[in-house]
């Protein structure tokens, strides 16, 4: 219920696997609607009646929204789609929902990158093991092309499944010794919120993350974390190109290969 108050969210909280699956599915469904809208052949009709077509047609999101806004139609710009599973462990239960939701997961990991669309799956205790003890089964390991540790939790364990580090010789593979020191203050100390990042782009970065610290005279940290959220909410201003496609109502059923953008 707190983030459903964001303006940006575009779904509730899922509290199940079910429900879980049920909003991949929906961003699964938005991703193939802009797959078809990138892949087929527009024609754009000027406001004059003027036609004119493209050849090199966008077949990326970035691409798409500079193209929209290029031809006066701003309000055809995309948004870009953060799918977020907090506590991913516990969906990995070995259930055929499960299952089913690897695959769907991993499809958007794999395909939705090019149409704006962001996997973040999270989980304070990554494990390994049999069915229903894999937090990040091999589908979803092969298309994490981001991860980050925090390092609190810069154990040889954790090292080892979030950074793939099965000691070898690879000098990529991750070493919790050798990046706690990374990860340590000036003085010494490893801030609350350190955490490091590693990325196909870039070597092993230490961050500072935020934390939210309600500090002596408050409550408890939810409820600095409800004055985040209803601070941001207030200060939210979307544009009208935050709409999903699947809200839309285009015809954008497959197959198509002709659209037309008639400019007013």
């Amino acid at each position: 219920p707190l983030y459903e108050r964001l303006p940006h969210a575009i779904g509730p909280s899922a509290g199940t696997v079910l429900d879980v699956l049920d909003l991949a599915q929906r961003v699964e469904t938005e991703m193939t609607l802009r797959g078809t809208l990138m892949e087929a052949e527009l024609r754009v009709v000027r406001p004059d009646g003027s036609v004119f077509d493209t050849a090199n047609r966008p077949r990326d999101l970035v691409t798409w929204n500079q193209w929209v806004r290029r031809i006066g139609a701003p309000d055809l710009a995309l948004p870009h789609l953060i799918f977020v599973a907090d506590e991913w462990k516990q969906a990995m239960d070995g259930s055929d929902e499960a299952k089913q939701l690897v695959r769907v997961v991993s499809r958007l990991m794999r395909l939705g990158r090019k149409f704006g669309i962001r996997v973040w799956l999270i989980a304070q205790e990554p494990k390994k093991g049999a069915d229903g003890t894999t937090t990040f089964p091999d589908d979803i390991m092969a298309n994490a092309a981001t991860r980050i540790a925090m390092a609190y939790a810069a154990t040889p364990l954790v090292w080892q499944l979030v950074f793939n580090n099965q000691r070898s010789l690879n000098p990529n593979d991750r070493d919790p010794v050798g990046d706690l020191a990374m990860l340590k203050a000036p003085d010494g100390t490893v801030p609350r919120g350190r955490a490091m990042m590693v990325s196909p782009t870039a070597q092993a970065t230490p961050f500072q993350g935020l934390f939210l610290d309600p500090g002596p005279d408050q409550d408890d940290l939810s409820s600095a974390l409800s004055r985040f959220v209803d601070k941001a909410a207030r200060q939210a201003k979307l544009s009208p190109g935050a709409r999903l496609l699947s809200e839309r109502g285009l015809p954008l059923r497959p197959p198509i290969k002709r659209i037309e953008i008639v400019l007013r």
